[in-house]
């Protein structure tokens, strides 16, 4: 769940590899951070994300991703970190 160290040790360790965030802390941060931002679109969004997030094609992805901005303003700085 972006922890310094953690991909630290994996580029060193695993130089060739690629390390991804864990969905499941992705998911949870979100929640913790963007419910408390606009309740009354988090459930639209969420159904938005997860749909994204399960794509297969980075083509569809960055378009999905790109809606969801457009879309969530009010979450936007968050995701954008």
């Amino acid at each position: 769940d972006a922890d310094k160290a953690v991909n630290a040790a994996v580029q060193a360790v695993f130089p060739k590899s690629e390390h991804f965030w864990c969905l499941w802390h992705i998911a949870k941060n979100l929640l913790k951070n963007l419910v408390k931002i606009a309740p009354n679109a988090w459930n639209t969004f969420r159904s938005q994300f997860y749909r994204c997030q399960r794509q297969t094609s980075k083509r569809i992805f960055s378009k999905l991703w790109l809606q969801i901005l457009q879309d969530y303003p009010q979450y936007a700085v968050y995701l954008n970190k």
